[in-house]
């Protein structure tokens, strides 16, 4: 009797355990339901014996069936009440069993959405570099009509001093550029005039260049004060880049319009509910139409977002997705033109947050600045701040 209790309440106790496991414990392994089947037939069948093996012994020392009519009715007060409890755990055991079929199912229909949600966001994802590299290829500039609209500036170019004629001979020579060779030409004439704004902003000899001096401030009138956080800069770079960005404004709107939908499409989608996974795929697709732009695009692309035109909505996503790792950030290169540019963006766009904490709490908390412009008179003294 006793060995017969001790299986019996060892075998409940195995069953609940099994059970527990299976509501609360994620796991791979399958067998569970099979486990807590074979328990339940096992306790049924140890406890069903029980009583039978009592009730034979019962029959062989008794013959009077009027003196065992109550054991009768005790047999069948105690095993109609067992039925019903083991009926009611074997329709708890069904219900079960098609919760966590239906559960599989679940899982498959939400394995296979999430597969064809990323499918169709590839879709749309080349698609849009195919539309990307044809609107490049389509580009075209002829620099005689430029400067037949230009021609202070042409002349500027001519006749300078601030450089020798050999360089400004390719950026006035009447040619045809095309495809990307327009990024290289239209990135060396910006970053030319950028370059000689820059040296008489630091005060270049006026004896030697003070007529050269006069001519540039005659084609660009306008001088601006920048200003990105804690760093601000004087300069007439929003009047050279709206008058080299015109000469060509229909081809690089088209041009930068898509790019910045094509990144937004990217940060825009959701494919993981966890942010730093999220991020992590959203950076492997931004590298791709990374991969996809010269240098000159991308260096293009780092003024326009400079300008008035990207700053807002185009600036943060390039700036969140690392798009300037190349940048020369030299402060100490005299003759890069980026030294007093690229403190106007965050500096994860020179350098990925590679630490997992540190992403996740970029992602959180990062608020984005301002980048200001705002156009000043010469004759108020602004100092430059660094």
């Amino acid at each position: 009797m006793a060995l017969v209790t001790i299986i019996f309440v060892s075998a409940l106790v195995l069953l609940f355990v099994l059970l527990f496991r299976s509501l609360f414990i994620k796991t791979k392994d399958k067998s569970n339901l099979l486990n807590i089947g074979i328990v339940f037939i096992i306790i049924f069948f140890v406890f069903l014996g029980f009583l039978l093996n009592d009730s034979i012994k019962v029959l062989e020392h008794n013959t009077d069936f009027t003196k065992i009519g109550p054991y009768g009715d005790y047999i069948g007060g105690v095993i109609n009440p067992l039925i019903s409890v083991f009926a009611v755990f074997a329709a708890g055991f069904a219900f079960y069993a098609q919760y966590q079929a239906n559960m599989q199912v679940q899982e498959q229909f939400e394995k296979q959405e999430k597969k064809d949600y990323r499918q169709n966001f590839e879709n749309i994802f080349f698609n849009l570099i195919n539309i990307h590299h044809q609107i490049v290829s389509d580009i075209d500039i002829d620099v005689k009509k430029i400067y037949h609209f230009e021609n202070d500036l042409k002349n500027f170019l001519k006749e300078n001093e601030f450089m020798n004629s050999s360089y400004t001979k390719n950026l006035i020579d009447e040619g045809n550029y095309s495809s990307r060779d327009v990024f290289n030409y239209y990135f060396n004439l910006l970053d030319y005039l950028i370059w000689i704004d820059l040296q008489i902003q630091n005060g270049v000899d006026l004896e030697t260049f003070g007529n050269d001096i006069i001519k540039f401030e005659k084609i660009f009138k306008i001088k601006n004060i920048i200003t990105y956080e804690e760093y601000s800069l004087i300069s007439r770079f929003p009047s050279i880049y709206a008058l080299v960005y015109n000469t060509i404004s229909s081809d690089f709107g088209h041009y930068f319009r898509n790019l910045y939908r094509i990144i937004k499409y990217i940060d825009s989608m959701e494919f993981s509910k966890d942010k730093l996974k999220d991020f992590k795929i959203k950076y492997s697709y931004s590298s791709i139409i990374r991969s996809q732009l010269s240098d000159a695009e991308l260096k293009v692309l780092f003024f326009n977002c400079i300008y008035y035109y990207g700053n807002k909505k185009f600036k943060p996503l390039l700036e969140k997705y690392s798009f300037f790792k190349f940048i020369n950030t030299d402060e100490d290169d005299s003759d890069n033109v980026f030294k007093d540019f690229f403190k106007f963006y965050d500096m994860i766009a020179y350098e990925p947050i590679v630490d997992d904490k540190l992403m996740t709490d970029y992602l959180n908390n990062h608020n984005l600045s301002k980048l200001i412009i705002k156009e000043i008179k010469d004759e108020v003294e602004i100092k430059l701040s660094v």
